[in-house]
């Protein structure tokens, strides 16, 4: 039972990461959990335990009755990184949540502000 239960595991993933290739408008909405369990071939076209379980490792996350593959979802079916992070080659530095981006562009806007108050003085 539990290797029917990690093969469908990868089979939502797989459902999921076609859609959010086949459909990118429709990446925050999702799928309803019942046309999931349709997808995948679930029993009774509900797949709660594979689904709560991929919750639980951060693959999906699930919103009411629809389920949204994460990103760390897509990079574990798909073996390749779908992040800011990568596409701009690596640049983790320039990150909003990186304290040090705050600091530098609370500098800038200083700097800004001291040299219009300086030019319309």
């Amino acid at each position: 039972m539990d290797m029917d239960i990690e093969e469908e595991k990868k089979r939502i993933l797989r459902v999921l990461a076609d859609d959010w290739d086949k459909n990118p408008s429709n990446r925050a909405n999702g799928i309803h959990i019942t046309r999931l369990g349709a997808l995948v071939g679930a029993y009774l076209n509900n797949p709660i335990y594979s689904v709560a379980e991929l919750r639980d490792e951060g693959l999906v996350s699930k919103i009411s009755n629809r389920v949204i593959l994460t990103d760390n979802g897509y990079s574990s079916i798909r073996r390749h990184s779908y992040s800011r992070t990568a596409a701009l080659g690596g640049a983790s530095w320039f990150n909003i949540n990186n304290p040090w981006i705050y600091i530098v562009l609370t500098i800038i806007a200083g700097v800004i502000v001291g040299l219009v108050l300086l030019f319309f003085k």
